[in-house]
């Protein structure tokens, strides 16, 4: 009687602890998918600092370019907006004044 008592104990032992590591794998599974959304995900938006050197830099690019091509007279002034797109390169969204 007391071995099925002690069999009992230890299959509940291992059921309880099977479910405690199975609820942590969820969660260390559910921070892993918000990490993963938050790096450069292939096609998705991601916000930049606007300040930053590259961002002025890409902007003047693209104004300096579409002057070029339309043969207009843009003014670059300041980046308002950034965001990058992660496709087959980087494709960069942004709003200046």
């Amino acid at each position: 009687m007391r071995l099925k008592s002690k069999k009992n104990k230890a299959l509940y032992f291992i059921l309880i602890l099977a479910v405690i590591l199975l609820i942590c794998a969820i969660g260390f599974w559910a921070r892993a998918s918000e990490r993963l959304t938050e790096m450069n995900t292939l096609g998705g938006l991601r916000n930049m600092a606007e300040n930053s050197a590259e961002i002025e830099r890409i902007g003047r690019f693209a104004v300096q370019q579409h002057n070029n091509n339309q043969n207009t007279f843009l003014e670059f002034a300041r980046v308002v907006e950034a965001k990058e797109q992660v496709v087959a390169g980087k494709m960069y969204h942004l709003t200046w004044r």
